[in-house]
């Protein structure tokens, strides 16, 4: 490959594991759109991540890809659907020619051939250089678990994120060859994955584009191998670094709290002092892990400082309303002050201090 070739094409990349006769067709009928459409093969390449995959029929079906001049990659024991991904763009991003970027479509025949190949273009049309979603529409006709999954996830994301994604579960993305390193880069390596690389993409303020595509679901989706449960978990432990973040903090400050009260310190110092500590904690763990924001951290230390100064005082002024009327313990009502000020709290941080560029 020459420096001076331009990236062009669009890479298809199909994570699957153990799959079924969805994969041929999903894969039959990228082939067969892009023959005629009368499109260079050669610049539009499929790709099939074998992420380890045991049952003696998948691997009969792959063998027989594999025969029919399909590229598999294969995985000798299963990482998770984030490692198949960035196995592939690791394959694509040393590709000749180069591409200019990558289309990731389940193997389960949820996303349409068509649909990938009109992203595709799409992508390629208007400049190869936005992160786009094919976002499925969510009526009456898709199953209600889906419908609720999609519609808590996305409020959840926009919470976290500032952005309004109408599917973020959708595995039908067109990755633009500048996110390559930085999605290879990301920990993840199961479902998590991929609200990972989202979360990733809207906190650096990536162009993002979101393009209605079919809304497919097989009865009771045999050929998924999403667990509700457990994948559910790790997709939500987004959310949930928030909550650990601030119990991490907290265990720091009650415990600073109550060394100090048990001295007889007052309470204001205590609480001062206590706060002072947790909050250099919580800030780093703010910035870097929940809220993934790497932009300007002087800035947003100082942005911080006045939350936190009235906490102090808020919960100072609480916990003396509070001894002097319901005459109940110091940690008792700085428990309930704290609970209090968490929803304030949070919303602060996430729309003013730690908001995106959107």
């Amino acid at each position: 490959m020459t420096d001076n070739i331009l990236p062009c094409g669009v890479g298809f990349l199909i994570p699957t594991y153990n799959p079924s006769e969805s994969l041929v067709l999903v894969v039959a009928g990228l082939k067969r759109l892009i023959a005629e459409k009368g499109m260079n093969a050669k610049l539009f390449p499929i790709l099939i991540v074998d992420d380890g995959s045991t049952k003696e029929e998948s691997l009969n079906i792959l063998n027989k890809l594999k025969c029919d001049g399909f590229q598999i990659l294969t995985h000798p024991c299963n990482q998770g659907k984030g490692g198949a991904i960035k196995a592939g763009l690791r394959s694509f991003s040393s590709f000749d020619p180069p591409l200019s970027g990558v289309c990731t479509l389940d193997a389960d025949g949820q996303h349409a051939p068509d649909d990938a190949l009109s992203l595709a273009m799409h992508f390629i049309d208007n400049g190869a250089s936005s992160f786009i979603l094919g976002v499925r529409s969510f009526g009456d006709d898709v199953p209600p678990r889906s419908r609720f999954g999609n519609i808590f996830t996305r409020k959840i994301f926009r919470l976290l994120s500032g952005k309004q994604i109408l599917d973020t579960q959708t595995g039908l993305r067109i990755i633009p060859r500048a996110l390559f390193v930085d999605l290879i880069r990301i920990e993840s390596e199961k479902y998590d994955y991929e609200m990972e690389a989202l979360l990733f993409v809207a906190s650096k303020g990536f162009p993002l584009e979101q393009i209605p595509i079919q809304t497919i679901y097989e009865e009771g989706n045999p050929s998924s191998h999403f667990n509700p449960v457990l994948d559910s978990i790790l997709i939500y432990f987004v959310f949930f670094r928030y909550l650990a973040g601030v119990f991490v903090a907290a265990f720091i400050d009650y415990l600073i709290f109550y060394l100090l009260i048990a001295s007889n310190k007052s309470i204001l110092t205590s609480l001062a002092v206590a706060r002072s500590v947790s909050i250099f904690i919580f800030f780093t763990l703010a910035r870097k892990i929940i809220f993934l924001s790497e932009k300007k951290p002087f800035l947003r230390f100082f942005q911080f400082l006045p939350l936190v100064v009235f906490n102090i005082f808020y919960v100072n002024m609480f916990v003396g309303y509070y001894q002097s009327n319901f005459l109940g313990s110091a940690i008792f009502s700085k428990v309930v002050g704290d609970l209090s000020f968490f929803v304030l709290s949070f919303l602060l941080q996430r729309f003013v201090i730690f908001r995106t560029d959107n």
